[in-house]
């Protein structure tokens, strides 16, 4: 197994987008599936994108509504101190993920995986993963190119993330043509 560094340990839960009232809180946007994961957690690191810098953080206090998610942290008491938060990430490790049903995987655990079709063949690696409503869509880098797979059982085989790599059926169209 490759050593790997903390910050390819982490995974982003949410975004912090603005402040909200006087008083320190923040809006989040959740880019989880369970915004409810957020009860778990006394801290959470706070990831800045414009210096990189991550400082572990603990939260006072959470409000969850349908409006969004809001949180009072730890030493933040002020709107102009909570504006000095806006756009960060909210960081957890990989090992404080939620266990997910049979068959389901984080986008970590996809992106990266080497691709090959139905017999074994190479074809390229997962580059990203889009959610959409009806289905997320793989895009695989594909020789000089990106194709987009949609994650349905038509295309996807099998997804072995212990041995890194996603087995797909390569149906006619689905594959840029070689000029």
């Amino acid at each position: 197994m490759q050593n790997m560094s903390l910050a390819d340990s982490l995974v982003t839960i949410g975004k912090i987008l603005k402040p909200h009232g006087v008083q320190g809180i923040v809006k989040i946007l959740a880019t989880t599936d369970a915004p409810e994961r957020y009860r778990l957690l006394e801290k959470v690191r706070v990831r800045n994108p414009r210096t990189g810098k991550i400082a572990l953080t603990a939260i006072e206090h959470l409000n969850i509504q349908t409006a969004g998610i809001f949180i009072k942290f730890s030493g933040i008491n002020d709107r102009n101190e909570a504006e000095t938060l806006r756009d960060c990430e909210l960081i957890i490790d990989q090992s404080e993920c939620l266990p997910l049903k049979d068959g389901s995987h984080y986008f970590f655990e996809l992106e990266g995986l080497a691709v090959v079709d139905t017999t074994d063949e190479p074809l390229g690696k997962i580059v990203r993963v889009l959610p959409y409503p009806a289905h997320d869509i793989y895009v695989m880098q594909y020789k000089s190119s990106e194709v987009m797979i949609p994650a349905v059982a038509e295309f996807i085989k099998k997804i072995d993330i212990a041995a890194g790599k996603m087995i797909i059926n390569p149906v006619a169209g689905l594959l840029p043509e070689e000029k």
